[in-house]
């Protein structure tokens, strides 16, 4: 084998070459984790930007479905003082056309009067009002609310057959009298 051979350590020349090499090794290095730090500070900072952006979106939606909530439950409560207060309105109206001035029909003004003053009562608070004070009546006189409760039933009920026995029948399909039954 004949040529040069190498030796080991460099000569100066090659050596010279080498911490050349490694120095800018290590620039690119500190340059490298420069930029690194420079990405990571970026990240926290959207971060954070998304998070807060998040949250102020949250607290939007929050209060936009609130509101419309709000708006909801007093349209609802709204209908329903309409409706007690029409409720009030036919009671009153039986009892004038009854044509006796009796107490069944004393008793039907006064029943119209305070329905009227229900209604009026419902129409006056916020719905969240509504149902504070309906808990605390019941908490102080739990008879008296399932009594009304279930005087309350009774009548959605008979106004909910009444409403669907004058409803049209849409499906245009009306069963024979009989049909379908065997003797």
């Amino acid at each position: 084998m004949t040529g040069t051979v190498n030796s080991w350590p460099p000569s100066d020349g090659q050596q010279s070459t080498t911490d050349k090499a490694r120095s800018e090794a290590a620039d690119v290095g500190r340059v490298a984790a420069a930029a690194g730090g420079d990405v990571v500070s970026t990240a926290k900072d959207q971060v954070g930007q998304v998070a807060h952006e998040t949250a102020r979106q949250a607290r939007d939606l929050y209060g936009t479905t609130r509101a419309q909530l709000r708006d909801q439950a007093g349209a609802q409560q709204k209908r329903a003082a309409g409706g007690i207060r029409s409720l009030g309105d036919e009671i009153r109206s039986m009892a004038d056309k009854g044509g006796q001035d009796g107490p069944a029909s004393e008793l039907a003004r006064q029943a119209s009067g305070r329905i009227s003053d229900v209604a009026d009562w419902i129409e006056a608070r916020e719905p969240g009002q509504v149902v504070d004070e309906v808990k605390q009546f019941a908490r102080r006189h739990p008879g008296a609310f399932l009594a009304g409760a279930a005087v309350l039933g009774v009548l959605a009920g008979r106004l909910t057959r009444g409403v669907t026995a004058d409803a049209p029948d849409n499906g245009g399909y009306a069963p024979a009298m009989g049909a379908g039954t065997r003797a």
